[in-house]
């Protein structure tokens, strides 16, 4: 999943929390964030945690920011499905009608999200992320 933005200000971290929300529910393995002003420390450390490639392209040239780091992705998917069998099978969400795509979990609630992972981290015994 790739996002670009042509503002006149760095990225900001919720920007890449977004990105992060778009990958999870639509079950996406990769994402880029591009963009032409840079990025915020916030951006930057979110995207290392969470595996997101940041790209700055300016004056035709594409600097890596942060490359995405595959193996933390894989590891959350992996804890993510895990926590999906400690939840209830339906779930309901708010939707962005101009794009399409959940943006709001409504429930389960964010509790039992939490309480979920917290019990397939417990019996996966991988590691925190």
């Amino acid at each position: 999943l790739v996002e670009c933005k042509k503002i006149g200000r760095p990225v900001e971290r919720d920007e890449a929390i977004l990105l992060w929300g778009k990958l999870l529910s639509l079950g996406a393995n990769k994402g880029i964030l591009i963009s032409t002003s840079g990025f915020q420390s916030g951006a930057i450390d979110f995207a290392k945690e969470h595996g997101i490639s940041l790209w700055k392209i300016y004056d035709n040239v594409i600097n890596h920011v942060v490359a995405g780091g595959s193996q933390d992705l894989q590891q959350s998917k992996k804890l993510q499905l895990a926590a999906e069998s400690y939840l209830p099978k339906y779930f309901v969400a708010e939707i962005d009608s101009e794009s399409s795509y959940p943006v709001k979990r409504i429930y389960p609630t964010e509790k039992m999200c939490k309480s979920a992972m917290k019990e397939a981290q417990e019996k996966s015994n991988l590691e925190k992320w």
